[in-house]
């Protein structure tokens, strides 16, 4: 009895369980492959499933490699699709799919055509007819979807509300009664704030609260599980309708772009790489959190909060020399065997492997820090936290800078004089007023207040002095060791990098 793959694909799951009724399709096909193996008089081999899959790469899929890989082998006679689009939409790359098939000895059946062979000139025909045909409507499909992603962004207006924000207008009766920002459209995103009225409020939780709460508590280290804890004890209803809040949910949060005031279509990697059919409109409507706490939010690093690995001052502000990365709470054992926590090097990462990883004791660090700290606190200058209206005044600044750039760009001409110089000028300029805004507002976030002394810092919670040592400093880079001495000095070895604008005391270091 001949062996045959059940090849299926769906284009787009949004983020749907497959065993969802909204997800049919899958069923469907897997049902039509069947009926269509069993007709051939052959039986299912594996059921291979390219979900999340657009047909114009579908080829590339490890499913579709595989099952030709099996054909290969001698593990299957061939491929069975439910209708022809299932199988490839990019009918430049039918061809050597087919030809890779045909090589291997495999065959393919489309179920409800089961006399098309793609072997014979009939069936040749007929395979590259409707190759061509699921490609046209392929573009047909993709250039109305380009059209309306278009205009969205010109109109600065996504599909979807995100979870923190509300549409600008009101609606009764399908008629529009008001704006909460009368010069925006209708259909634009805003923060979904309590009205600074408490008459005002609604009964009802708002949500952009929540949304700031949960960056500040991934920026502080906090594993998604004690974050979904946190807001489950708060009685926070869940963004994505569940009963109790889920990591993946909070995961699907804090990677969302929309809280920077940004509109993206299109697929962004886990690396943060686009591709060129991703469009993006910034300043579309107001951010929740700024650049810098969305990028404190997006660390790996979770700190420990209880047990041997708990994390301590130092934790999130040490980086390794030699790859750059941030240091995790690690423990390894001293003279004695016992196991002694101390920051280290992950080694390895996406990157790669880091050259020359470091090691530092926690319990030599922290207390060295603590004592910058205090010294800073007693003796040193710093801008301090600076208020909403001078983060927004280098906002419009940095913005303005934006602006001169896009304009020069626009009507300066490559051919002219001094064009390379102006505009690298115009580039620096808009690099030095971003970094100015991104530092205010992270000392903004810094906490609430900074201590104004010694016994002030040490009654601050950890997390709190963490907070308020990520406003001071940008990062503490650990070097290795210049000797095997027990004797070398802990300072030799940091290198602080204090945020602009901050004084520390000559003893600080």
């Amino acid at each position: 009895m001949k062996v045959y793959d059940s090849l299926i694909r769906v284009s787009r799951m949004n983020g749907r369980e497959e065993s969802a009724d909204s997800t049919m399709t899958i069923k469907q096909q897997e049902g039509a492959n069947a009926k269509a193996i069993s007709d051939a008089g052959g039986r299912v081999g594996k059921v291979l499933k390219a979900t999340d899959q657009s047909g114009y790469s579908v080829h590339k899929s490890k499913a579709w490699q595989l099952a030709v890989a099996r054909i290969q082998r001698g593990e299957s006679n061939g491929i069975v699709v439910a209708y022809d689009d299932r199988l490839m939409r990019n009918w430049r790359k039918a061809g050597p799919f087919y030809d890779a098939l045909e090589d291997a000895g495999g065959e393919v059946i489309i179920a409800g055509m089961p006399n098309v062979d793609y072997r014979t000139p009939h069936g040749r025909t007929m395979t590259g007819l409707m190759a061509v045909m699921s490609d046209a409507g392929y573009q047909a499909a993709k250039t109305r979807g380009d059209n309306i992603k278009d205009e969205t962004l010109r109109r600065g207006v996504p599909n979807r509300v995100s979870f923190g924000y509300r549409r600008n207008g009101t609606w009764v009766d399908d008629q529009l009664v008001g704006k909460v920002d009368p010069e925006r459209d209708a259909k634009a995103l805003v923060p979904d704030d309590p009205p600074e009225d408490p008459d005002e409020r609604e009964e009802r939780i708002y949500t952009a609260p929540i949304v700031r709460l949960i960056f500040k508590m991934r920026a502080d280290g906090y594993p998604w599980v004690q974050i979904a804890d946190r807001l489950d004890e708060l009685g926070v209803p869940s963004a994505g309708g569940n009963p109790r809040w889920t990591t993946s949910t909070l995961n699907h949060i804090v990677e969302n772009e929309a809280y920077l005031g940004t509109i993206v279509f299109g697929r962004i990697k886990r690396d943060r790489s686009a591709g060129k059919d991703v469009r993006r409109i910034e300043d579309a409507h107001e951010p929740l959190v700024s650049a810098t706490l969305w990028r404190a939010a997006q660390s790996t690093l979770t700190i420990s909060r209880n047990g041997r690995l708990i994390g301590g001052l130092a934790t999130g502000s040490l980086v390794c020399s030699g790859c750059g990365l941030t240091l995790s709470v690690v423990s390894s054992r001293d003279h004695r065997g016992e196991l002694r926590p101390n920051y280290g090097c992950r080694r390895t990462s996406s990157a790669g492997k880091c050259p020359r990883p470091v090691y530092v004791r926690k319990d030599r660090v922290d207390p060295w820090l603590d004592a910058q700290m205090v010294l800073l606190i007693e003796g040193g200058e710093f801008g301090g936290f600076v208020s909403a209206r001078e983060v927004e005044a280098l906002r419009a600044t940095w913005k303005a800078e934006e602006a001169e750039l896009a304009a020069f760009q626009l009507h300066a001409r490559a051919t002219d004089p001094g064009y390379g110089a102006g505009l690298q000028m115009r580039r620096d300029n808009v690099e030095r007023a971003r970094h100015a805004y991104e530092d205010a507002a992270a000392r903004q976030e810094g906490d609430t207040r900074m201590p104004v002394s010694a016994k002030m810092w040490r009654n601050t919670p950890v997390d709190g002095q963490r907070r308020v040592v990520r406003s001071v400093i940008d990062r503490i880079i650990v070097a290795p060791p210049a000797s095997h001495s027990k004797f070398e000095p802990l300072a030799r070895r940091l290198d602080v990098i204090w945020r602009d604008g901050v004084q520390p005391p000559r003893a600080a270091g």
